[in-house]
């Protein structure tokens, strides 16, 4: 089942309510990355559920789950269904049809499945994974003129993710395709979990991006999943899942020196994973911002810097404090500030004062992201950052400027060509910064700022040009 998330495809056929099998209904389902559209001949209640009046749009339909038989005899299941649309069709027939558009954003080929269902294991595809784990699948042998390729069957490399419950596997594939003049060989990385009991598909659609935004902070380019199978037990076969994808970037990278550090150079992965998993909940809306930013080629300069300042905040708000006293003690001087604001203020311009009075306790830009910096040891900060290895002041105001549009600021802010290599730098201190969490240790690090990856590169070449 080679169905693919990036890949459009239409399957015709049957479709019908799991508790209604007798009562079937034709139609095609689109798949595209944004989501499923199922369009059908005519409605799948029987009788109808919803009520209709022409003229006002009152037709409901929600289903669960809806099944299908393909004209190709394959099993399709179309999951937490929404309306989309609908029209009233009668002709000299007398027969009154209510074709309906359906939308889902997740899709299982190859079985019958219910919201219910629970999944004993998934596989992911990722793009870039097998040169990432640095596994060799292919091997050529030429010998009297003739060319051998053979494949090997690597083992599945198994670590314990006790904060899951659950096993994550890596795992290489591969795909021959051998005609009477030509012949070709490719390889497949796969990451799986297997929960220590089934788990639902909204479960494992919730752990991927804890294990992807690892491997996208450690590989120096999007980890994202193309491909996912499902199995319900061990010896059952696999269903093909489709979910809606946003905006998903993939790696292109097929040689282990393009990475930024790759699977060979963790020693202790299983101890990455530990660090990661245990930090995770409270940075993941940072993270995801972080990653937002990273794997995006195209945004505009100044929305670049301005996203990469907000994550390097947001990573500091997740993880410390920051406040200048406790929140006991600030309430006196709150309260202090508040008592003296003059009785002539208007009730609205008193209002304002109070909210930024509620604020008044919390670090400033510059010493978060200062506190921040100071974690990192001072390579890698100097690589980072240049040899001051400390965030300009411009890029505090720039920050600053854009947030609160305070004019004193506007004569210390970066241009749009200072802000493309304050972008490059950033980017590798917000990288730095989340590896340092999970564990990855400062040589390593060190090292892989010094590598061939298209990341190490550009801070080369900036920091060249700097001196």
């Amino acid at each position: 089942m080679d169905y693919l998330l990036t890949e459009h495809f239409d399957v015709s056929g049957d479709w019908f309510l799991p508790n209604q099998r007798d009562w079937k209904v034709g139609g095609t389902l689109s798949w595209k990355a944004d989501g499923a559209r199922l369009k059908l001949n005519d409605q799948l209640d029987d009788p109808p559920k919803g009520t209709m009046t022409l003229g006002i749009d009152t037709f409901d339909a929600k289903y669960q789950a809806v099944h299908g038989i393909t004209n190709s005899s394959e099993a399709v299941t179309a999951l937490d269904t929404r309306l989309a649309g609908y029209s009233l069709q009668s002709g000299s027939s007398g027969v009154l049809r209510v074709p309906l558009t359906l939308h889902c954003n997740t899709v299982v080929v190859g079985g019958y499945v219910g919201a219910d269902t629970k999944y004993t294991e998934m596989l992911f595809r990722v793009p870039g994974l097998e040169a990432w784990s640095s596994t060799k699948s292919i091997y050529q042998n030429v010998s009297d003129g003739k060319i051998n390729l053979s494949t090997a069957k690597n083992l599945d490399e198994v670590i314990n993710l006790n904060e899951l419950d659950s096993e994550l596997i890596l795992r290489t594939g591969h795909r021959a395709n051998v005609g009477a003049h030509s012949a070709s060989i490719k390889t497949s990385g796969y990451f799986g979990l297997r929960p220590r009991e089934p788990q639902s598909l909204s479960w494992f659609f919730d752990q991927t991006p804890k294990i992807t935004n690892l491997l996208t902070l450690l590989a120096g380019a999007p980890m994202s999943i193309d491909q996912m199978l499902a199995k319900t037990g061990p010896s059952e076969p696999s269903f093909s899942v489709l979910k809606r994808q946003f905006g998903e970037k993939y790696c292109d990278y097929n040689q282990q020196r393009e990475f930024f550090v790759s699977r060979s150079e963790v020693t202790d992965f299983s101890r990455l994973w530990t660090n990661w998993l245990f930090q995770y909940e409270k940075v993941k809306e940072a993270c995801s911002l972080a990653i937002s930013v990273l794997t995006v080629d195209d945004l505009w300069t100044n929305v670049q810097f301005l996203s990469l300042m907000q994550a390097l905040e947001g990573l500091h708000r997740a993880l410390f404090d920051g406040t200048y006293m406790s929140a006991n003690t600030y309430e006196g001087v709150r309260d202090a500030i508040i008592k003296s604001i003059p009785d002539g203020v208007s009730s609205d311009h008193r209002d304002a004062l109070r909210a930024r009075i509620e604020y008044g306790n919390e670090w400033s830009l510059k010493k978060r992201i200062t506190s921040l910096v100071a974690r990192l040891p001072n390579e890698v900060r100097r690589t980072a950052l240049g040899e001051i290895g400390s965030v300009p002041q411009k890029w505090i105001d720039t920050r600053n400027y854009y947030t609160h549009w305070d004019e004193k600021l506007r004569p210390q802010i970066l241009g749009l060509e200072e802000m493309y290599y304050a972008g490059v730098r950033l980017k590798l201190l917000l990288r730095a910064l989340y590896l340092q969490l999970a564990g990855v240790s400062d040589e390593t690090m060190v090292k892989a700022m010094g590598n061939n990856s298209e990341v190490s590169r550009q801070i080369r070449y900036l920091n060249q040009a700097s001196r």
